[in-house]
């Protein structure tokens, strides 16, 4: 039988492409994990196997007691990067306590850290995936299960899970003891649906390091809605528009309130009284006395860190005005105006 033009064709691109009868199959490369952001410095990271912030080199991997096996090696992910490979994935052991390996620190001081780092990549769904921190010398095991709750969602495969977990969340596995130095990791895949993925998994782990939570930064404060009024129309206490130069007198009344000035979200001065209790803002303390005719609203704009009631009195030249108190929603500006005689305009 003559073979067709278009036959021949087809077997001399086989056998120059290498597929005839053979699918072609490419290896998957494995992506890279995430930049974790943090600063080395001040963020106190203490690295265990990282492509971002370092690697140790005194881990140790195998111990025969494991069965079945996990094989641990390393693989080169999307951008070249070794990355760590568990095959047929149960349980595993990283250790880092070599007494010959010439790094410092090598036992992990929990004084030092607050939380540790795991990014892994999974080719199977797994339920949880418990985590172990050992001690030396067999004291305390502390251990912490992963769930949907650390992820946001199930342990999916052919993703990058960011693992972030105070170390306080850690319970008691075995001893007595606080655990107060780590220098081995445990980890295991916990089967809770009979899917079998014990030991039929192949997990990649890359960022496995601990960190020190910084001292958190102050809440910037939102800058105060703009007065619309003009400047001719009001008698000025302290204020970003219309002025901060004015001169008071802050006058505890016995109660702890702390006066400082500090920036808002636009780097503008404003006042700031911490442990606010009982206290007074006297206007122009050379003479005491503040001309206000012709005006006859108070405009007052609050900003309290925590719900809280607050309650305004006005105090004039040998008389008292009563005021009012309301409620105070906590990191949101409520703005007062307060009539001389006391009546609440809002």
């Amino acid at each position: 039988m003559r073979t067709s033009f278009f036959s021949k064709l087809f077997i001399i691109w086989c056998l120059l492409t290498g597929i005839t009868g053979i699918q072609n199959v490419w290896a998957e490369t494995i992506p890279a994990a995430s930049d974790p952001g943090f600063n080395r410095i001040d963020d106190g990271i203490k690295f265990i196997y990282s492509n971002y912030y370092g690697k140790r080199t005194d881990l140790q991997y195998q111990f025969s007691w494991v069965t079945p096996e996990t094989v641990c090696s390393t693989e080169k992910n999307n951008e070249g990067q070794d990355i760590i490979k568990l095959s047929t994935f149960d349980s595993q052991f990283i250790a880092f306590y070599s007494e010959e390996a010439s790094e410092p620190n090598i036992k992990i001081e929990t004084s030092s850290i607050d939380y540790i780092n795991i990014d892994i990549y999974l080719s199977e769904k797994i339920d949880e995936l418990n985590i172990k921190l050992h001690a030396p010398d067999s004291k305390p095991v502390y251990g912490y299960t992963v769930s949907t709750d650390n992820v946001g969602g199930e342990l999916l495969p052919d993703s990058w899970h960011t693992l972030r977990i105070p170390l306080s969340e850690f319970e008691y596995v075995r001893g007595e003891n606080q655990l107060e130095q780590i220098n081995s990791i445990e980890l295991t895949v916990v089967d809770k649906s009979g899917s079998s993925a014990k030991g039929q998994v192949t997990a990649y782990l890359d960022n496995i390091f601990f960190y020190k939570e910084k001292n958190p930064s102050p809440t910037s404060i939102k800058a105060a809605p703009v007065p619309i009024r003009q400047s001719s129309n009001v008698k000025n206490f302290y204020s970003t528009k219309y002025g901060t130069g004015i001169s008071m007198e802050y006058l505890p009344w016995g109660s702890p309130t702390v006066k400082s000035v500090v920036k808002d979200e636009n780097e503008k001065d404003i006042l700031k009284f911490s442990n606010l209790g009982w206290m007074g803002i006297q206007y122009n303390p050379d003479n005491n006395l503040l001309n206000i005719s012709g005006k006859d609203r108070l405009h007052l704009e609050v900003y309290p860190e925590t719900n809280i009631s607050f309650a305004v009195k006005l105090i004039l030249y040998k008389d008292r005005v009563g005021g009012f108190r309301m409620r105070f929603q906590r990191n949101s500006h409520l703005r007062i105006l307060l009539a001389v005689n006391g009546i609440l305009l809002r």
